[in-house]
């Protein structure tokens, strides 16, 4: 009798015990689930960025962007900055591809991760930005205080988010996210601040032409007075 039940939990441990073997192949390397549930923590290679909330997770044939399922990538190339990542197929941000991004050259700038560019492109957000020239283009956020930078949170903040984050400029234009700024001059641009910014043809507030400083609101001419 004892060899009987036995026997009977023996043959039940081993159907679950199969069952969640083929259901775990099926996961980890079969069709990818539009969300996914960790079974096994350790499978998986979170990449976080915790002030964004952003995880981008791949877990055998599959990457995540939190839980949503990135269709299409691949995860044995797969590396993330950020919410900036891309793979040997494809760029990505917040987990949705870059149209006409290259991945082998593309590249996000440090202090200012809303643009990036490739060899042939400059992209804000997920756009790119047509004739704007790759080679000379900087956004804001790159001519910083690096000691303040690097010691103060707050003002890390303000760099990634604040007014001036919006605005790049190449060696013939300005452009206020994304968009080109007519009649601007990129040679000789100037943020000053508070959203207020300048070349020798035009000034600007928050991105629209002004005729003075007076125009943009909270600016300031003393420097420390003024938020970025």
């Amino acid at each position: 009798m004892k060899k009987k039940i036995f026997l009977s939990i023996a043959i039940v441990a081993a159907i679950i015990i199969s069952g969640f073997l083929a259901y775990r192949s099926l996961f980890y390397f079969g069709d990818c689930p539009q969300t996914f549930i960790v079974l096994e923590p350790h499978h998986t290679n979170a990449l976080s960025l915790e002030v964004l909330e952003i995880t981008y997770r791949t877990i055998g044939n599959c990457v995540y962007l939190n839980r949503k399922l990135i269709k299409g990538a691949d995860p044995s190339s797969f590396i993330a900055t950020g919410s900036i990542a891309k793979d040997k197929r494809a760029v990505y941000r917040f987990g949705e591809k870059i149209e006409y991004a290259d991945p082998k050259t593309f590249e996000i700038f440090d202090e200012n991760e809303s643009y990036g560019k490739d060899e042939k492109n400059v992209y804000f957000d997920k756009e790119k930005i047509e004739g704007a020239d790759p080679t000379s283009f900087e956004p804001i956020g790159r001519d910083i205080d690096q000691a303040r930078y690097d010691k103060e949170p707050t003002y890390q903040n303000a760099i990634m988010t604040g007014r001036g984050a919006a605005y790049g400029y190449d060696k013939n234009h300005v452009y206020y996210s994304g968009k080109l700024i007519p009649g601007s001059n990129g040679a000789s641009f100037e943020y000053m601040g508070a959203g207020f910014a300048k070349d020798k043809n035009q000034h600007y507030c928050d991105g629209v032409v002004v005729s003075s400083p007076e125009d943009c609101p909270n600016f300031s001419e003393d420097p420390r007075k003024n938020p970025f």
